[in-house]
């Protein structure tokens, strides 16, 4: 077993440049795709299909749960796995957390109307496999400029793009995080009517919670500035941003109230 991800890493660490690309285009395809077809979840879920669906919390678990576990196999691959240490910098601890609460605790926080729904088995792979390359490879990056990071107040203060990025990175985990628990609140009674999000930045945008995640990843692309983080802030675009388009219609197509002036994810422009 040691020997084959010995084989695993040295294949990774001397493709790496082709590989991070690769995983970009193929999100460029899945963006076309998501265009045209909506990821089977949620309310897109279809009502007749009863084979290869997983309850939403285990799912949610599943697919998430991946991300922290292949980042730590990334940064094994540069430490070396016989000499792993549980040191790491400010930014893969960010990334450990964002996931950790994704994994862990945000399935419990799904209201009750929602435990009953599905999610499709191609979804969840797809997911299962998004994270685990999209771990790896950031955990190769991160850990290959840790002597940089490592000092966190030092890496802040010497280049404003660190500090910046750890703002955004706030920032958007924060409207993020608020946005879930509006959408949470909305339902907390039991209904299984979907009603208009009222709180703060969902009276600019329909996808607020969407909008926080792109800045959140946006932020720590600054921050790192990695070729893999701006891949996986690529992804994060590429994925999110169909979904928010197909909200953004069903909302107007259900709602004959819903607000014209609203964008779709990005604020006063998209």
């Amino acid at each position: 077993m040691i020997n084959f991800f010995e084989k695993f890493t040295t294949f990774l660490l001397e493709n790496y440049h082709t590989i991070t690309l690769f995983f970009f285009f193929s999100g460029l395809i899945i963006f076309l795709i998501l265009l045209v077809i909506p990821a089977y979840y949620g309310r897109y879920t279809q009502t007749t299909r009863k084979f290869l669906m997983f309850p939403n919390k285990i799912a949610w678990i599943v697919m998430e749960v991946i991300s922290p576990i292949s980042l730590l196999i990334g940064i094994s691959m540069i430490q070396n796995f016989s000499k792993f240490s549980f040191k790491f910098n400010y930014l893969e601890i960010i990334y450990l957390s964002h996931y950790i609460y994704r994994s862990l605790i945000f399935p419990l926080l799904i209201s009750p109307s929602k435990k009953s729904s599905k999610v499709a088995f191609e979804i969840m792979l797809m997911a299962i496999v998004f994270n685990s390359f999209n771990g790896i490879l950031n955990g190769i990056a991160l850990q290959t400029k840790t002597v940089i990071y490592q000092n966190f107040f030092l890496d802040l203060f010497k280049n404003p793009l660190s500090f910046l990025g750890l703002i955004l990175i706030v920032s958007g985990f924060s409207v993020n995080f608020l946005a879930d628990r509006h959408l949470i609140s909305l339902r907390s009674d039991g209904s299984t009517r979907y009603k208009i999000p009222t709180w703060f930045v969902f009276e600019y945008v329909t996808s607020a919670n969407y909008f926080g995640e792109i800045v959140e990843w946006f932020g720590f692309w600054v921050a790192s500035r990695t070729l893999a983080a701006f891949v996986f802030f690529c992804w994060t675009c590429f994925n999110l941003i169909p979904r928010a388009i197909t909200h953004h219609r069903w909302y107007h197509e259900h709602f004959e109230e819903y607000p014209k002036s609203r964008k779709i994810v990005i604020p006063f422009i998209f």
